[in-house]
């Protein structure tokens, strides 16, 4: 008897304050309805940015480099209660001790070639200060970003070039394929010495794809060999085996 005075003392409770217990319940449910939002809009998020970092970057691919990455001007950061090692020349024998290593499947080379320029056909003005780098490729590596269009691998005598090329002559990708680019030492970078050796020096390429980097900058994409060729001739060496001997 007790419990159901009880029980109807709160049910006349509410039935006067209609309103306000309506404003409540109103503003609960609001509150629950914002909760499911953020956490559902938080766990979308982070699923894009996992995905777009995993579209672009393979987990499982890491980049090796003998160069120091400090803050400018500042070169390799070291220790000072550590020994003075030498660099580490990245070779052909270094590869392979790498791919002997447990858990790692294939190691690759790299190289980066700095202070060039190029000229497409008759397009102008020259493209100065490029980034120009070399290694074997094809339409499906990620580390080239979106591939447009072109033929499936880099070949040698072939190059790939980047959509901010195309956006710089204010044309379309399809247009450049066949098209011959012609790589030379740069006249206008602040970094580059002038050399009598390097004044006629040229080498020129087809290109045959045309990806899109993203956020990246890497103008054009050479293969491997081509790469070594040009670095051992603008360095004045020998062979491309001898620069890699000496530089890596």
């Amino acid at each position: 008897m007790e419990k159901y005075k009880m029980f109807k003392y709160a049910i006349q409770i509410v039935s006067r304050k209609k309103l306000r217990t309506f404003l409540t319940s109103l503003g609960v449910t609001i509150s629950v309805i914002l909760l499911s939002f953020i956490i559902f809009g938080m766990q979308g998020l982070d699923t894009a940015l996992t995905n777009e970092f995993t579209s672009r970057f393979n987990p499982n691919e890491i980049m090796l480099s003998n160069q120091g990455f400090g803050p400018i001007g500042m070169g390799n950061v070291k220790e000072t209660n550590e020994e003075e090692q030498e660099d580490t020349i990245m070779d052909d024998e270094f590869l392979e001790e790498l791919e002997e290593l447990d858990d790692v499947d294939f190691a690759r080379g790299m190289l980066l070639l700095m202070n060039l320029e190029f000229e497409i056909g008759s397009y102008s003005p020259k493209f100065e200060n490029a980034i120009i780098s070399g290694w074997d490729t094809d339409k499906n590596d990620r580390m080239i970003g979106d591939f447009i269009l072109g033929e499936e691998s880099l070949t040698e005598d072939k190059v790939y070039i980047s959509q901010l090329v195309v956006n710089r002559y204010d044309a379309e990708p399809d247009e450049f394929i066949g098209k011959k680019i012609t790589l030379k030492p740069s006249t206008a970078s602040i970094f580059g010495t002038k050399s009598k050796d390097l004044v006629d020096k040229e080498y020129e390429f087809e290109i045959t794809g045309v990806y899109d980097p993203g956020i990246d900058r890497n103008d054009v994409i050479l293969t491997t060999q081509d790469a070594k060729s040009i670095l051992a001739d603008l360095g004045g060496f020998d062979s491309e085996q001898e620069y890699i001997e000496y530089v890596g």
